[in-house]
């Protein structure tokens, strides 16, 4: 049976050799850069009693209904939609220790405001802080007590199942990065955006970096993309209307 958290989807022919020229997610990688200025969003976050995150995982959600070919994927040179929008984003399990970081994943709903979404992401953190290790966090730390060539091997037999669609659903819904984007929010830590790569395992052909966001509006904004889910016209389309979302928050 096949995994429920996708739909196979048609690829025109130009499609078809596409994929077959660029295999693999780092290859097709595309970059761009948003400069944002607007004295409008610090005030409606203020106002909002809104976190910047927060307010850009409901523009991410918002832009993903406008243009749903956001939440499409490449796999084993066939195309996907995922069925639901998730969201992967770093976090620190315990700000006490040096390094302690794990991804967490959310699921964003149609109707859900900023604020709602927000309060989601509140509990997700605190519940991830607060449970042991589990799902396929868990079976990453078992497959590290191999040797690095069954590592790999278990890896790649793992990659094979899921271009498969047979990877079982309960690892898929551990596994923050079967998500829809990867988001760093590099602004908390006071850096400054960079360009990510895209990682192959998984299914996200999106991934975007936050920068620190100041007093006047001003913010800089990376996304790495999959090119071979969307033509550049429609892209560009997406990448103003967050943009305008951003600018002119409502």
């Amino acid at each position: 049976m096949r995994n429920p958290d996708r739909i196979p989807l048609n690829v025109e022919a130009y499609q078809k050799v596409e994929a077959a020229i660029l295999p693999t997610r780092q290859s097709a990688c595309v970059y761009y850069i948003l400069e944002i200025q607007s004295e409008s969003l610090v005030r409606y976050l203020r106002e909002h009693r809104l976190r910047f995150f927060s307010y850009v995982l409901y523009v991410c959600k918002e832009t993903v209904l406008r243009f749903p070919f956001l939440n499409d994927f490449m796999l084993g040179g066939k195309k996907f939609r995922h069925t639901t929008m998730s969201v992967s984003t770093v976090m620190k399990k315990d700000v006490s220790k040096e390094g302690s970081i794990s991804l967490v994943k959310i699921e964003l709903e149609e109707k859900q405001t900023a604020s709602e979404i927000q309060e989601k992401m509140d509990h997700r953190i605190s519940t991830v802080r607060g449970e042991k290790e589990k799902g396929f966090k868990k079976l990453i730390q078992t497959l590290d007590r191999f040797p690095m060539p069954l590592f790999r091997i278990g890896l790649s037999l793992a990659s094979f199942v899921d271009r498969l669609g047979l990877l079982p659903a309960s690892l898929i819904h551990a596994d923050p990065l079967h998500t829809s984007l990867v988001i760093a929010n590099l602004g908390s830590v006071d850096g400054d955006a960079v360009f990510h790569h895209l990682y192959e395992w998984g299914t996200s052909s999106l991934f975007i970096t936050l920068g620190r966001l100041d007093e006047q509006g001003k913010v800089t904004i990376t996304f790495t993309i999959d090119e071979r889910i969307s033509e550049g016209q429609q892209l560009f389309k997406a990448l103003a209307f967050f943009k305008d979302c951003l600018e002119n928050p409502r």
